[in-house]
């Protein structure tokens, strides 16, 4: 495996039907599974969950001619 990849992207791919849908949540909710060190950032006083998904087709790895998930 060559390792001269400096200027490519590790993963490529299409994002296809994606959604993010955002909550506010108390922040003492999400503390507790944060790692040790990690604070949680507020926006206007307000704490924020954000849960995402989309499809991702087509992707490749860099340094893998071929690449499946099944």
């Amino acid at each position: 495996m060559n390792n001269n990849y400096s200027n490519k992207p590790m993963v490529t791919g299409e994002w296809r039907k994606i959604l993010f849908a955002n909550y506010t949540v108390p922040p003492d909710l999400l503390a507790k599974f944060l790692p040790r060190g990690v604070g949680i950032d507020l926006l206007d006083h307000s704490c924020y969950l954000t849960v995402g998904g989309l499809q991702f087709l087509h992707m490749r790895m860099l340094g893998y001619k071929k690449f499946t998930i099944r």
